[in-house]
């Protein structure tokens, strides 16, 4: 699931960077990728939500994604509304008013095998986001319509919970031709609801 997440922030969006011009392109650094490698954690032991929401922090901070003070925004955020998605996964993330400490759209994954719990639920994968400007609601719509469409056409939860790792291979076929029959169920659904 995390290189299907990853292909959709990299396509037609959250991913692409905008053409600068002069000055502007004279005074900006370059780019940071919204995904690396090294934004991928595996096999963590996270005894709390705020350690899980910490370590994504931590990532997308020592990445050079957003400063600081966006820790505080993703702690705040946890707080007043619940970040759990269902099915084993967390999405930490910050405010709205938070654009200002985000340097660059980025977005990490961390595996928690034993799980971690958010009030109650538990969490074997952490996603964190920092979406620059109107990137933020683009990268977590993606995600979330990926998640569902998961969720929803699946086998139940996509994340086994001995391992924490993904169940979903998009180079088997029926994994493939699941995704497909995800995507064409929500098209549909999408379209009914305009109707």
């Amino acid at each position: 699931i995390v290189s299907q997440i990853v292909a959709m922030t990299e396509k037609g969006g959250a991913a692409e960077q905008k053409e600068l011009s002069g000055e502007a392109r004279a005074k900006a650094q370059p780019a940071i990728p919204v995904f690396r490698e090294e934004n991928i954690v595996l096999g963590q032991k996270l005894p709390d939500k705020r350690s899980a929401i910490d370590a994504c922090a931590d990532i997308l901070v020592g990445g050079g994604y957003v400063d600081e003070s966006y820790r505080q925004d993703m702690i705040v955020r946890c707080d007043d509304v619940s970040v759990y998605l269902g099915n084993g996964i967390a999405l930490p993330h910050g405010l709205s008013d938070s654009r200002d400490k985000i340097k660059t759209s980025g977005i990490c994954f961390i595996q928690v095998p034993e799980g971690v719990d958010f009030d109650g639920d538990t969490a074997y994968l952490v996603i964190g986001v920092a979406g620059r400007g109107e990137e933020h609601m683009d990268i977590l719509g993606k995600i979330a319509n990926t998640l569902i469409a998961w969720a929803r056409h699946g086998e139940g939860s996509h994340v086994d919970r001995e391992t924490g790792l993904s169940r979903i291979d998009l180079d088997n076929d029926r994994d493939r031709r699941r995704a497909q029959r995800a995507r064409a169920a929500m098209e549909r659904e999408r379209q009914e609801g305009r109707a």
